[in-house]
C-alpha cells in the first residue's frame, strides 16, 4: 500500500469511526454479474449495524483495469485524486468515501 498524504491521515485520524474497505476482487469469470456490488452493499450494512462508524473510506489504483469505473458506478464521493501529483510514480490513486446515508443497490 502506498504512503498516503498527511491530509488523509488527519481526515481519518479517528480510526474507531472510519471503516476502511481495502479490497473487492472477483474472478474474471464472475465479473459483470453484480457480485462486487453485493459485496460492497454487505460491507456497508455490516458497518451500519455496528453504529460506531461515521464513514467508509476506500482508495483505488486507477491503473487496475475496471477498478475506477466500478467505484464511480457507486454513490461514492471523491476525496482526493493523486494522479499527476508528486509522489510514487507506481501509483495513480484516487481516494473515495462511501457515505453512510446512501445505499448501494
Amino acid at each position: 500500500m502506498p504512503p498516503h498524504p498527511a491530509e488523509l491521515g488527519r481526515r481519518y485520524a479517528d480510526r474507531q469511526a472510519v471503516a476502511h474497505l481495502l479490497r473487492v476482487a472477483t474472478l474474471p469469470a464472475h465479473r459483470r454479474a453484480g457480485l462486487a456490488r453485493r459485496l460492497v452493499a454487505a460491507c456497508q450494512e455490516f458497518v451500519r449495524a455496528d453504529g460506531g462508524y461515521r464513514v467508509i473510506y476506500l482508495h483505488t489504483n486507477t491503473r487496475v483495469p475496471a477498478a475506477e469505473p466500478f467505484w464511480r458506478s457507486l454513490p461514492v464521493v471523491e476525496i482526493r485524486d493523486d494522479r499527476g501529483r508528486d509522489g510514487d510514480p507506481r501509483f495513480a490513486t484516487v481516494h473515495f468515501e462511501l457515505p453512510m446515508d446512501v445505499t448501494v443497490a
